[in-house]
């Protein structure tokens, strides 16, 4: 092991031992606390300490449990309905579709106005710039200075996509649609909450996006999971991808490598060189992952239809050799028993060191329940007072 990597691995160990001490944490500087890994599990820990940090995952890992059934888990309308080999292969293969949703004249109107109007609009997001080095950059080994450099305008940009269903009632309506609100109950249950939505874009004559998943969103300050589901290793959480434009093999449609949701897997980090990917500055690392081995299912996707699948399974994007943009809006769904955001995070906002931005209000923040019930007020809800 270089001498580098013996340095990581004896400040991690002290830092993970501080951080399953939580009675010891009213007495430790404000700056250490800040960077305990807190949420950490062991084998996220020993992956991380056994490599020197060439290892980390940027992630709760967690294994994907299947159900004991793979019947529905709500009753819809028949023309709904999912069969049991649809959602065996669900499991299977993490992830199911496409589904109609649009007509062509619906999805022209609806992509003029999300991608003409709305997200040229003023963002409701605020934010500052993170400055300085923080815990995941430590970990993630990045340049704190190529970051500021990259970070300031992917944030802004970022501010006009995220979440804009909270503030237009259109594209609110369009994940509300029971097409796609009854066959997420058939996966996750009948009680459900929108809680997150974005725009992607492959610009023409780009790469495309790289290969990520996720799982509870770690990746916020590398420290403790953003969200936390009673079960993490359950299907807690299901993202609905749109195409706005045809997505096809020529202008960048999703690729999904079918089974990777089996679990989470590290990235790989080189501890001694800097760097971050342009297109990705929040990432830092390729995933460790046998990809030479992998099948990789290119999905093609006509404008209206949507996808289903879980984060976790590994996902990308192909370039876009048109010269045409292709557009698509997605959105995730959680069942009713998961936290989504601490205490501290609703009263104080959102603070990313991974993603440079902090200090984000979480007052216009709202989950919307999108069917069934909600029995358990985790989550602020949508008739709450912002």
């Amino acid at each position: 092991m270089h001498h580098s990597q013996l340095l990581f691995s004896t400040k991690l160990a002290v830092l993970y031992g501080l951080g399953k001490l939580p009675w010891l944490h009213p007495w430790l500087p404000h700056e250490l606390t800040g960077s305990l890994p807190v949420g950490w599990n062991f084998e996220m820990f020993w992956r991380a300490f056994a490599t020197g940090g060439t290892r980390i995952y940027d992630d709760l890992y967690c294994e994907m449990e299947r159900p004991a059934s793979y019947l529905p888990q709500a009753q819809v309308e028949p023309e709904l309905q999912l069969g049991e080999q649809q959602i065996e292969s669900f499991f299977t293969n993490g992830y199911l579709g496409p589904f109609d949703l649009l007509d062509e004249d619906e999805v022209e109107g609806m992509r003029a106005h999300l991608v003409d109007d709305l997200i040229r609009s003023e963002s409701p997001w605020t934010y500052e710039l993170h400055s300085g080095r923080g815990f995941a950059d430590w970990l993630l080994n990045r340049d704190p200075a190529e970051i500021a450099r990259t970070s300031k305008k992917v944030v802004e940009g970022y501010g006009r996509t995220i979440n804009r269903h909270l503030d237009d009632p259109p594209l609110l309506e369009l994940f509300s649609r029971p097409e796609i609100t009854r066959r997420c109950a058939q996966l996750l249950g009948p009680d459900i909450l929108l809680v997150r939505s974005n725009f992607f874009e492959v610009a023409p004559h780009s790469p495309g996006t790289s290969f990520h998943q996720a799982s509870t969103w770690l990746f916020d300050d590398m420290r403790d999971s953003t969200a936390k589901p009673a079960n993490p290793n359950a299907l807690w959480q299901l993202t609905c991808w749109i195409a706005l434009t045809d997505a096809n093999e020529d202008n960048g449609c999703l690729v999904m490598l079918p089974g990777s949701h089996d679990r989470m897997y590290p990235l790989v980090i080189e501890r001694r060189t800097h760097g971050v990917d342009s297109r990705s500055p929040y990432k830092q690392g390729s995933i460790d992952f046998p990809f030479d081995r992998a099948r990789r299912e290119a999905i093609p996707v006509k404008a209206g239809q949507f996808l289903l699948f879980t984060e976790r399974v590994i996902h990308g994007s192909l370039p876009n050799r048109t010269d045409r943009s292709r557009w698509a809006v997605n959105c995730r769904y959680a069942r009713t028993d998961t936290r989504l955001f601490s205490e501290r995070t609703l009263r104080e906002g959102v603070v990313s060191t991974y993603g440079a931005y902090k200090n984000v209000s979480m007052h216009k923040w709202r989950a919307v329940l999108v069917h069934g019930t909600d029995r358990f007020g985790y989550n602020k809800l949508e008739d709450e007072e912002s």
